[in-house]
């Protein structure tokens, strides 16, 4: 049981690698793009962290809504072995992956919620797995991104989980 246990702590850590805004800029509001020390946002009930400005003005290299861009996103979302975000957010996105149940707060988000996808730019999901402990707002959040990644295989992710968008 024990080392069950330890193998759950380790597949946790190595988790996330150790739509409606084709448009790629997505704001919410002028506080979404504002710098990181603005402090907490809330809009959809969920606080969260300004994106910092050098976030902000990120651009993805083709439109997020490219099917290529997209399958990308996929097989990285899904690989044990890079992003593996499946082990939290599950196969389809929904917050139900195997570790999901070890966090209640903050919660793992669904990622096919209407209501997160429209809350949140594409620029906040992109800084999300690329500096994930520095725009978490609890300390204690898990989620461990894929800071490793390229740029494109950053936005190839963030194309994929804007897919998941009303699934």
């Amino acid at each position: 049981m024990t080392r069950l246990l330890l193998l759950g702590c380790l597949l946790c850590l190595a988790a996330c690698g150790g739509g409606a805004h084709g448009n790629n800029t997505a704001p919410v509001s002028p506080a979404a793009n504002a710098a990181a020390d603005a402090g907490p946002i809330n809009t959809d009930g969920v606080e969260r962290k300004p994106v910092p400005a050098e976030f902000a003005a990120k651009r993805p290299p083709r439109p997020l809504t490219d099917s290529a861009l997209i399958a990308m996103g996929d097989e990285l979302y899904h690989d044990a072995a890079r992003a593996n975000c499946v082990l939290c957010h599950g196969t389809g996105g929904k917050g139900d992956g195997f570790m999901a149940k070890s966090y209640e707060d903050p919660a793992v988000p669904d990622l096919t919620s209407i209501a997160m996808h429209d809350s949140i730019s594409d620029q906040y999901i992109y800084w999300r797995l690329a500096k994930p402990f520095e725009s978490k707002v609890k300390d204690y959040s898990s989620m461990n991104g894929y800071p490793t990644g390229s740029e494109e295989e950053l936005w190839a992710l963030v194309a994929y989980v804007r897919s998941l968008k009303g699934k």
